[in-house]
This record gives C-alpha cells, sequence and structure tokens, in this order.
C-alpha cells in the first residue's frame, strides 16, 4: 500500500533538512514526499534543501494559506492510499519508523499516531513541551506524526480552514479506529526558548475555534512530575510547569475578555 507523506513548511526550516532525510531514509518499499510551502519568501531556501536532500521529493509552492488549507493541499496531490503527516520540525528516529506504524495501519483503523520525543541534549523548554503532553487513553490525536487514511480524510471533508487546532478537529470527526503505537520514535523540536513557547501556545490559542481549559487529569498529572523533580527524582524541566501553565491560563482569560 503506497504512502505519501505530506510535510508543511511555514515558519519551521531550521529542522526541515533533517525532517526530510529521515523521511527520504524509510525502507518501506513504496512511498512519496510531498512538501507544501506557502512562503513565497522561502521558495529558493526550500528549493535549495530538497535538492540537497532528495530531489524526487515534489514541491508544491502555494499562495499563502492556513494550516488546513495547506493539510487538504497535500491531499488533494497524494497518490497514496494513506497519508503519513509529519511536521517539519519533527525527525523520524529510525529507517523503520513507516513499517512498525503500517504494521498498525489496519482494516477499520483510520488513524495511526505516536508522541513525539527528544534529544536528552535539548534545551528544557523543549524537554517540558514534550513531557507535558502525555498520552491519555480516548484522547484525540494531532498530526504531527501521524498516519491517517486518504479515503477517511475525504470522506469527513478535509481539513478546516484553521490556523490552528485543525488537525484535531478533523480527527474528532473520523469514525475508524485510532491506534496510539508509544514506540515508534519521533524527535519533535519545540520552541527552544520560553519566549517561543510562548508564542505558540498563544498562536494556538488566538487560532483555535474553542477554548482549551487544561483538564484536572492533566493537572494533576503535572503536580505529580512537579513534585518528583523537586525530590529530583525527573527530569528537572518539569519545575517549569506551574509558571508555563499559568501563563497559558492567563493567555486563555484574555483571549475571553477580548472576545
Amino acid at each position: 500500500m503506497k504512502v505519501s507523506f505530506v510535510v508543511l513548511t511555514h515558519t519551521h526550516t531550521k529542522y526541515l533538512a533533517a525532517c526530510l532525510r529521515s523521511i527520504s531514509e524509510q525502507d518501506y518499499p513504496d512511498f512519496e514526499i510531498i512538501l507544501v510551502n506557502d512562503v513565497p519568501e522561502n521558495k529558493s531556501l526550500v528549493n535549495e534543501i530538497v535538492q540537497m536532500v532528495n530531489p524526487d521529493i515534489k514541491v508544491e509552492n502555494v499562495i499563502p494559506c492556513s494550516i488546513g488549507t495547506a493539510r487538504n493541499l497535500g491531499v488533494f496531490v497524494a497518490e497514496g492510499d494513506i497519508i503519513a503527516f509529519v511536521d517539519s520540525d519533527c525527525v523520524l528516529g529510525y529507517d523503520g519508523w513507516l513499517n512498525q506504524m503500517m504494521c498498525n495501519m489496519t482494516d477499520g483503523k483510520d488513524v495511526v499516531y505516536t508522541l513525539g520525543s527528544f534529544d536528552e541534549d535539548s534545551p528544557a523548554i523543549m524537554r517540558y513541551s514534550i513531557l507535558s503532553n502525555p498520552y491519555f487513553k480516548g484522547q484525540i490525536p494531532g498530526c504531527a506524526h501521524t498516519l491517517i487514511r486518504k479515503q477517511a480524510i475525504v470522506d469527513a471533508g478535509g481539513f478546516k480552514d484553521l490556523q490552528a487546532g485543525e488537525d484535531v478537529e478533523l480527527t474528532s470527526r473520523l469514525t475508524g479506529e485510532i491506534v496510539y503505537v508509544p514506540d515508534a520514535t519521533v524527535y519533535h523540536y519545540h520552541a527552544e526558548t520560553i519566549r517561543e513557547y510562548l508564542n505558540k501556545q498563544w498562536r494556538n490559542l488566538k487560532y483555535s475555534p474553542q477554548l482549551q481549559i487544561p483538564s484536572g487529569e492533566g493537572i494533576l498529572w503535572r503536580a505529580d512530575h512537579f513534585v518528583d523533580a523537586l525530590l529530583a527524582n525527573e527530569d528537572p524541566a518539569w519545575l517549569l510547569w506551574p509558571f508555563l501553565d499559568a501563563a497559558s491560563v492567563a493567555m486563555l482569560v484574555w483571549k475571553k475578555v477580548r472576545s
């Protein structure tokens, strides 16, 4: 079964070469790579990276658009029955990643996904942004490193024209089974500074279709790891969580006041 990797590039070009290289090195027998770029100023840089990494990558340079629209464009030109979405700031951890993910894409399953990992040398804020997004049974996944059956996307009417939250909004409408693969490693290079992290949080809150209040389960889960970090039994990146979650709540309140 052919797989079409769809990679979007907008603001993240720092890790783009590593991302595309890790995809190109997959040992799965039949796949293509589609790169959707909606920033005209990035066109020459993107083409240069593609020529350096893998000239066979299909580049779709389009007019500036929302993330949802860009994902739809990638799906539209894809030849594969399975769409593998990989964010441009992600690097697949090993050349058998796609094989492992596809082993779980059996009949009746529409979505197969994994969560991001991090390099131990990553900045604390980057590690926290991974650690603070744990797997909870029944959660709705995004599309940072996710396989979705193309026909399921088409039947659902595609992604909505949203600048954030478009992936979760789509997967919440799919009817097929969603499978989590815990050991399919992907290095997801989130924001490297607190300012970048807060800017990303604000962008998500600004463009998401609804307010996202932190769940009580998630807060208790973070608190438990915060205490462990104080006792030196957990990654010290957890010491950031009360401040960053408080900042996120403040953003939510500000958004609500202004709306």
